[in-house]
């Protein structure tokens, strides 16, 4: 990918806004001159040491809070505290209260950086806070502390309350914001809105509950507080137990209750969240679907239990790769920065935030594969695992949730078909090609309805005596508007949407019924081999299946032989080792089909009942000029013979390539070489012409050729020996034998 085609922004958090440093102090400055001016006060009025006593219980419960069902805020037990200790001994009192409240939420803070300067700074802002809140309340109700007694109604003191709680807030949650804008160089309108909104209520639910404590215990006494703090306490708790089983609710809602992650529908809420953020501000975001390479597999062999475990243990790498650079800016999912998320299954899905490019997206996704590439030990099971990950990034891929996800899940499945195991970043031509795929799907589903597929028959020589000896059925795809297609551009697309199960039922019956009909009017046939696909070979029900359309057909089982791949066999050798048992007992052959490729071996396919081996043409293509490949071949064929295998050559199309085939003992040919596959009409004219010569040896002009053909076509063609050849002809044809 270009990086012209994705400007890079400038990162806004790379150095703090000028402004920072001086607001900083100059708060810190205001705020301790305030708290100590309070201080002072607070020493000259007889307000006994109640206030203290409240004060320090605000300290001690200012963590705990009581969450509000179904929006973002809780009450603070600290603010309500804090705000009883203002209403009942003054403006003094609630700043050193407010002050020892910052004091202590600083230290429980986890940040280690600048912990000295944020610490005084926050301490500073609630001072400053309470003082200026307390000072609007007492003014504007014409009131002292309440601790002496109130004559009016809470309806007296509505608005000063009010006033009292949005003052407050507004100051508090102001300064802060003011400053993480400053330091982030972001909106502080967005800032303000995201991270203190819906605080209001915790300020004004704080300042209620303060007003009916202090009006109700207003003649306050250690004795009462001894009272009424652990009724209150009390009734807290019993509250923060409800809400626990409301957040257990919410929990299953929204979380995966296997891994802990954000579910589908969190995750989709953050992400629409994020792309308002993204659009107003400017940035840009990316989207990933990660999903595990044969999950699947891993379930059937292991169980359920075992996929669950490994689902845990990869959610956990996750969050681990993510937190674990300390070279990264995107070093946790607790910074908002990065969201890690289980879609379903064996899908995760990943929100990375305020990118600069596309690239900081593809280098947090070969982190994530890194962390996946090692094996996972799991109740004594050593499993290996790997994953694939698409990516699309806003606002180039998709300006909504539905589409980047989308895009995102396209690019996924594009890098797993180029090999698993790896990354692809969205580009448009992969939808063209989705599109392409979706249609050829749709046309490849009628296809048999409408009579599209034709069956062509690539013939097999025996190189000793030269005829023909048998074939293989390939199967064509007659398309309405791209003509003939091979099985090469529909097979796979066949394979992965289970069309493969009837189409290549079609193709077994047609085979036997067209070899059945040559039978029946007495005309010549050869055992004609049929593919079969690793889904149909996996079939219960496989062998009756094949029994039944003999028995339809009439077929004589010795014309049927059945092609396996070495993968579709190795994949559950007790399984195969059955069915291939079974197939030989009803008299049908078995071949495997690309032997070489599949990475077995002849010592593991002994065990199985074979009649032949079939060399991948990937051999055959360079065996005159490559000594790796004549290696290959060679012992391919001294050890299929040492266990009693036929040895079938594909792909042949050189004289080079037969001469090397011949000499190394090879038992059958297939190629162009010889003959390109044909409909069944001309293969019968082949094999009931020629005595089953090939043509090709009048067009290669043998020496014999001419003798060849004049043999009559009737008969068996054992009626044709080489002494119907002179010397010089049997020469050239044990030349081309041996």
């Amino acid at each position: 990918m270009k990086q012209t085609t994705r400007p890079i922004q400038k990162s806004k958090s790379g150095t703090h806004h000028p402004g920072y440093s001086p607001y900083l102090y100059a708060m810190i400055i205001l705020g301790l001159g305030v708290l100590a001016y309070s201080i002072l006060r607070v020493f000259y009025l007889d307000i006994g040491l109640q206030w203290l006593i409240l004060a320090l219980i605000t300290v001690l419960t200012s963590s705990h809070s009581i969450k509000i069902p179904s929006i973002n805020a809780k009450i603070s037990i600290g603010d309500t505290l804090y705000f009883t200790n203002v209403l009942l001994f003054g403006v003094p009192a609630g700043v050193i209260t407010a002050a020892l409240d910052g004091l202590a939420g600083s230290l429980r803070s986890q940040t280690r950086t600048r912990r000295l300067r944020y610490m005084l700074f926050n301490v500073a802002a609630m001072a400053c806070s309470a003082h200026l809140a307390g000072s609007l309340f007492f003014k504007i109700s014409g009131i002292g502390p309440l601790f002496g007694g109130f004559g009016g109604s809470f309806i007296d003191l509505l608005i000063p309350l009010s006033i009292l709680g949005f003052s407050h807030y507004l100051f508090n949650s102001g300064s802060v914001a003011i400053i993480v804008a400053l330091e982030k160089r972001q909106s502080l309108f967005f800032i303000w809105k995201d991270g203190f909104l819906w605080t209001s209520i915790t300020y004004f639910a704080g300042v209620a509950a303060a007003s009916f404590i202090a009006l109700t215990f207003g003649d306050v006494t250690p004795k009462v507080l001894g009272v009424a703090i652990p009724v209150l306490l009390a009734v807290y708790f019993t509250y923060k137990t409800y809400l626990k089983k409301v957040d257990e609710v919410r929990s299953l809602a929204l979380y995966d209750s296997l891994t802990g992650l954000p579910n589908r529908v969190l995750f989709k809420e953050q992400l629409e969240e994020s792309l308002t953020m993204s659009e107003q501000e400017k940035h840009m975001l990316a989207v990933m679907f990660l999903d595990l390479d044969h999950f699947k597999r891993i379930n059937d062999t292991y169980g359920h239990g075992i996929g669950d475990l490994l689902l845990r243990s990869v959610a956990s790498r996750l969050k681990a790769s993510v937190r674990g650079n300390p070279n990264s800016r995107y070093r946790s999912t607790e910074d908002q920065d990065i969201v890690i998320g289980r879609f379903g299954g064996d899908e995760f899905t990943i929100l990375m935030k305020n990118i600069v490019h596309p690239e900081d997206a593809t280098r947090v996704a070969q982190r994530l594969l890194k962390s996946l590439s090692n094996p996972c030990s799991l109740e004594g099971q050593e499993i290996d695992m790997s994953a694939t990950i698409g990516i699309s990034v806003y606002p180039f891929d998709g300006i909504d949730s539905d589409t980047l996800l989308r895009n995102a899940d396209t690019a996924l499945y594009h890098a797993k078909d180029n090999g698993r195991n790896s990354y692809n970043l969205y580009s448009q031509s992969m939808n063209d090609k989705s599109y392409e795929k979706l249609s050829m799907e749709s046309q490849l589903r009628r296809a048999l309805s409408k009579k599209e597929f034709e069956i062509h028959y690539q013939p097999k020589l025996d190189i000793h005596s030269g005829r023909i000896s048998g074939a293989e059925a390939l199967l064509r795809w007659n398309h309405p508007t791209r003509g003939l297609l091979d099985a090469g551009h529909f097979i796979s697309l066949a394979e992965e949407t289970g069309l493969i199960r009837p189409i290549g039922e079609w193709v077994l019956k047609t085979v036997c019924s067209q070899i059945s009909t040559w039978l029946k009017h007495d005309m010549k046939a050869v055992p004609i081999a049929v593919n079969l696909s690793p889904l149909q070979f996996k079939q219960a029900n496989l062998v009756s299946h094949v029994a039944k359309i003999l028995e339809q057909t009439s077929l004589d089982p010795a014309f049927l032989e059945i092609e396996l791949t070495e993968s579709a066999i190795m994949e559950s050798e007790q399984r195969a080792e059955e069915a291939l048992s079974q197939l030989r007992e009803l008299g049908i052959k078995v071949s495997v089909d690309d032997f070489g490729t599949g990475y077995s071996s002849l010592s593991r396919l002994k065990s199985f009942k074979l009649d032949a081996l079939k060399i991948d043409r990937a051999f055959v293509k360079d065996c005159v000029r490559n000594s790796d490949d004549k290696a290959i071949i060679t012992a391919i064929i001294a050890m299929a013979h040492s266990l009693d295998l036929n040895v079938v050559a594909e792909g042949v199309e050189s004289d080079e390539q037969l001469a090397f085939l011949c000499e190394k003992g090879c038992n059958e040919i297939q190629g162009l070489y010889f003959c390109t596959p044909i409909a069944a009409d001309e293969l019968s004219t082949l094999l009931n012409t020629h005595n089953g010569f090939l043509p090709l040896m009048k067009e290669k002009g043998l020496p014999f050729a001419s003798k060849l053909y004049s043999v009559p076509a009737v008969g068996h063609p054992a009626e044709f020996t080489p002494n119907d050849l002179d010397s010089s002809e049997r020469r050239a044809l044990v030349r081309m034998a041996h």
